[in-house]
């Protein structure tokens, strides 16, 4: 199901125009750490594999949009669970407190490491608690 080329960038390619809907290959670059030719490459790549779909930009025919096809998404969705079952078999040898304790921990974290909406003004939210009393 993960079968081709599986490399951290192509995951975190695929990841981001799920999330952004449609990119540029230059925004994809940035997202990935890449250089626009090495992820013109990579682009040219996940569309051989039919997983994204590509376009010039409206507003500068130069630039390409790319964006994810229904089989794109099925890959998210495959990478999805094959890291969920990872997950689940590897906590699965962590004692139930320990995985009680790592929760709470992760929920206080929440805030922090998920990017909120920012309010008006441009600047972000402050994180807030959600432990419960």
């Amino acid at each position: 199901m993960l079968s081709g080329d599986v490399t951290f960038a192509r995951v975190i390619s695929l990841f981001h125009l799920h999330h952004h809907d449609s990119q540029t290959i230059a925004e994809l670059a940035e997202a990935t750490g890449l250089s626009h030719a090495a992820a013109s490459r990579m682009v040219d790549g996940l569309y051989r594999e039919g997983l994204v779909d590509r376009r010039e930009a409206a507003e500068d025919r130069r630039q390409k949009c790319v964006e994810l096809t229904p089989a794109g998404l099925k890959k998210i969705e495959a990478m999805r669970q094959v890291t969920t079952e990872a997950y689940a078999e590897m906590m699965a040898q962590v004692p139930k407190e320990l995985r009680i304790r790592l929760d709470e921990i992760l929920m206080e974290l929440e805030p922090y490491v998920i990017p909120s909406e920012p309010e008006r003004g441009g600047r972000p939210r402050k994180p807030r608690s959600r432990r419960q009393s």
